[in-house]
């Protein structure tokens, strides 16, 4: 059987683009970690216990995702290299929704099971710049993750989740 000499120029050009079309994540030793971005983690949740880190550059810019327990709860944060905080993901049990939010989910998708929740606080420049839900539910047989505000509007569209 002879090989296609298109299909091996479209194999090639997507695998080249999956592995330059995203940020390039590295994970790293706690200890890898620049102090600065250690202490503010650690500012905003004093006491936690740091469970993983990793370092991810997109465009040039340098990121560090810290994981962390605190209070029982997993935490998620993207802080900039700087020590800035962008992005602060929570672990949020489903009966904890804001009332708004699962009536929300519930007149868009009748019947949905709620499967998991994080509640999402954006920051730029150090004040707080988004506050939102993410929720992952089933409907239909269809696994999705939704977006909302506290008060019930999608600010996302659906999209299926693996």
């Amino acid at each position: 059987m002879r090989d296609n000499p298109i299909l091996t120029v479209f194999a090639v050009g997507l695998c080249w683009f999956a592995a330059t079309g995203r940020a390039d994540e590295t994970k790293l030793e706690i200890k890898d970690v620049p102090e600065v971005v250690m202490k503010a983690a650690m500012a905003k949740f004093p006491g936690a216990m740091v469970q993983e880190a990793a370092k991810e550059v997109d465009g040039g810019e340098t990121t560090y995702e810290i994981s962390l327990i605190s209070h029982g709860l997993v935490v998620d944060l993207a802080v900039e290299a700087g020590g800035d905080i962008e992005e602060i993901e929570t672990e949020t049990a489903v009966s904890d929704l804001p009332k708004g939010v699962t009536r929300a989910i519930l007149a868009r998708h009748p019947g949905a099971k709620l499967m998991k929740a994080e509640e999402i606080l954006e920051y730029d420049d150090g004040k707080e710049d988004g506050h939102y839900f993410e929720v992952v539910i089933v409907h239909e047989s269809r696994r999705m993750e939704v977006k909302l505000t506290a008060a019930g509007e999608f600010v996302m569209a659906e999209s299926d989740k693996d």
